[in-house]
């Protein structure tokens, strides 16, 4: 075989290989860490020659969160659209039990709020609206008795 049959089949080669990826790479759910924010707005972290390392991401999302302590504190699943949450942000615990849900609406947090403790007891609920605090908002002990209640009024505690 002569070496420029030869040089041809490796371009070729290289053309599958990186369609290969380019094609079954999934494009609609990552990781948390495989994005980067820019200007409020979330991107893929990827390789040079994907579209999506220039384009706001839209897909899921999936993680995990540490703790205080640095360690896996638990998971996490939200939807991005168009570089921007939407939807239910959902975080758990590290066992699975529900820690933490809130909805987005382009980006914003919208609507009810609920922190949870390990044991399931509330740990803390109130709403959103436009991404700040509205309303009453309600935190609880470990045990389940009130600890405190603050109202707010776009964003500030009244």
């Amino acid at each position: 075989m002569s070496k420029k049959y030869l040089f041809v089949l490796l371009i070729w080669i290289l053309v599958i290989l990186i369609s290969v990826v380019y094609f079954q790479y999934d494009k609609t759910t990552v990781e948390y860490d495989d994005l980067v924010m820019r200007d409020g707005i979330y991107y893929e972290k990827g390789l040079w020659y994907l579209p999506s390392a220039s384009e706001p991401f839209t897909g899921k999302v999936k993680g995990e969160y540490l703790g205080w302590n640095g360690k896996k504190a638990g998971t996490l699943n939200v939807t991005v659209k168009n570089g921007r949450k939407e939807g239910f942000l959902v975080m758990t615990h590290l066992y699975g039990e529900l820690y933490y849900l809130v909805e987005y609406k382009n980006g914003f947090q919208e609507g009810p709020f609920a922190r949870y403790y390990p044991n399931a007891q509330i740990w803390e609920k109130g709403q959103y609206k436009n991404g700040l605090r509205d309303g009453l908002w309600v935190s609880y002990h470990y045990s389940g008795k009130t600890n405190k209640k603050i109202r707010y009024e776009n964003g500030k505690a009244e």
